[in-house]
C-alpha cells in the first residue's frame, strides 16, 4: 500500500479507482473458470467457460466424446454457471463419489458404492431438502406458466402434481387400466400382423392411445388421425425446445431474453407452442369435462 500512496500520493481519488478497478478485473477473470472441487471437463475461456464448445446439435454424442476423455461425470462452464452431466450408467457412482467429497452421504464400503441405486436414493431421498429442488428454466416457465412437473420448483405445486401422478400411476390404479392396454395391445398385434413395415407408427399410436385413454378418456385409433398427429407435433416441438444446446441459454445468461424476436427465432417457436398446446390441452380438458356432467 505504501508503494501505492507513492505513486498517487495527491490523488487518493485515483488511488481508489485503482483499487475498484483492479477488483473488478479480477472478479471478471475468475468469471469461466472451472472451480477445484468440480468434476473435470474440457478446457475453459475467461468469460466464456465453455460456452463456445457447447453442443448445439446432437448433445449426447459430444458427451459421450468428453466422457472417453474426461470421464463419466463432466461439468461444463457457461459464463459463471456450472452444469454437471452424468453420461453414462457407471456415472452414478462417480456421482456418489461426488457426494461423498460434498459430504452429502456418509463414506460407505466399496460394497455400498457398487450398490449405485441405493446410494442415489440415499442422496435423493434421504438429503432431499439440498436435492429435491430444480434449477430454473426460463423457456418451460414462459411455455407451462411454471406448472411442469419435470422443471417446476419443489414446493406446493409440486407436491399436488406429484400427489397426482402418484394417484394415477400407483400400482392399484395402474391395474385398473390393464383393459384397455390388452385392449390397444390386441390392435397393436392385428396392425403388425397386417403392415409390419410401419411397425415404428404402430408402436406409436398404441402408446399415445393407452396414455389418451387413460388421462382423458379418448382413444387413439389410428397413427394418422389428427388428435394423434397433434400431440405428436407439440411434443417433439417441446422436446427441441428444451434439448440442451437447441435453444441459447437463458438461465446462465439472462440479458438473452431481451433479444428482440425477430432476432431469436426459438421466441417465435415457444409462441406458437405454446398458443397450440393451451389449444389442444384445453380442448381435451373441455371435452372431457363435458362427458362427465352427462
Amino acid at each position: 500500500m505504501s508503494l501505492l500512496t507513492s505513486l498517487f500520493p495527491d490523488s487518493p481519488w485515483a488511488l481508489g479507482a485503482l483499487l475498484i478497478s483492479s477488483a473488478i478485473a479480477l472478479k471478471l477473470l475468475l468469471i469461466g473458470r472451472r472451480e477445484k472441487f468440480l468434476p473435470p471437463g474440457p478446457p475453459t475461456k475467461p468469460l466464456l467457460g465453455n460456452i463456445l464448445e457447447f453442443p448445439t446439435h446432437v448433445a449426447h454424442f459430444k458427451y459421450t466424446e468428453w466422457a472417453r476423455k474426461y470421464g463419466d461425470v463432466i461439468s461444463l462452464k457457461i459464463a459463471s454457471g456450472t452444469i454437471i452431466v452424468l453420461v453414462r450408467q457407471f456415472a452414478f457412482r462417480s456421482l456418489v463419489s461426488l457426494a461423498q467429497a460434498l459430504n452429502l452421504i456418509s463414506p460407505p464400503g466399496i460394497s455400498h458404492v457398487q450398490s449405485s441405486v441405493q446410494s442415489i436414493r440415499e442422496i435423493f431421498e434421504k438429503h432431499n431438502a439440498i436435492t429435491c429442488d430444480r434449477p430454473s428454466h426460463e423457456l418451460t416457465e414462459q411455455l407451462t406458466g411454471g406448472n411442469h412437473i419435470l422443471f417446476i420448483h419443489y414446493g406446493p405445486t409440486w407436491k399436488i402434481l406429484r400427489r397426482t401422478s402418484y394417484e394415477m400411476l400407483s400400482p392399484h390404479a395402474v391395474s385398473l387400466t390393464l383393459p384397455i392396454q390388452v385392449a390397444e395391445s390386441t390392435q397393436l398385434m392385428f396392425d403388425l400382423l397386417h403392415d409390419p413395415t410401419d411397425w415404428y407408427d404402430h408402436f406409436s399410436r398404441y402408446a399415445l392411445s393407452v396414455i389418451m385413454s387413460v388421462v382423458h378418456g379418448q382413444r387413439c385409433p389410428r397413427y394418422a388421425t389428427p388428435r394423434a398427429q397433434n400431440l405428436i407435433i407439440n411434443l417433439k416441438t417441446f422436446s427441441q425446445l428444451v434439448r440442451p444446446g437447441e435453444t441459447p441459454p437463458l438461465d446462465l445468461i439472462p440479458a438473452l431474453k431481451y433479444v428482440p424476436e425477430r432476432f431469436a427465432q426459438w421466441k417465435t417457436t415457444l409462441k406458437n407452442l405454446r398458443n397450440a398446446q393451451r389449444e389442444y390441452y384445453g380442448g381435451l380438458m373441455e371435452e372431457t369435462k363435458q362427458r362427465m356432467e352427462r
